[in-house]
């Protein structure tokens, strides 16, 4: 069943993808920029700036994941990269979800406990 499907996903994987790049790039560039700035750092806007920069550094290394595999560049034969590598590209998958489940409780915190915040 795989197999009738292959052709889409190395279209998915060699070009519908880097769309997502070319917009996600920028996007987490100029957000990580406004969410850092001086107006903009209480601490959820921290939250999202952390945010902002796992995500840039997940698809940089999500850029080199699908040129390695759909463009078969060969670029994890690198001996301290193809063992480094992994332990990056799944860190910053899973710090995504503790950013955004710390952010959500420090919302929740601010909006239905207001007070017990402040001690």
């Amino acid at each position: 069943m795989l197999a009738l499907h292959r052709p889409n996903l190395l279209l998915y994987d060699k070009y519908l993808c880097f769309v997502w790049f070319i917009l996600g790039f920028p996007g987490n560039f100029l957000s990580f920029f406004v969410w850092i700035r001086r107006k903009m750092r209480p601490s959820s806007g921290c939250y999202l700036a952390a945010l902002a920069f796992n995500d840039f550094i997940f698809l940089l290394f999500n850029v080199v994941n699908k040129a390695n595999f759909a463009w078969e560049t060969n670029i994890l034969n690198v001996p301290v990269f193809c063992e480094v590598f992994p332990v990056i590209f799944y860190s910053t998958q899973y710090l995504s979800l503790f950013f955004v489940l710390a952010f959500t409780v420090e919302r929740y915190i601010s909006v239905c406990h207001p007070y017990q915040r402040e001690r």
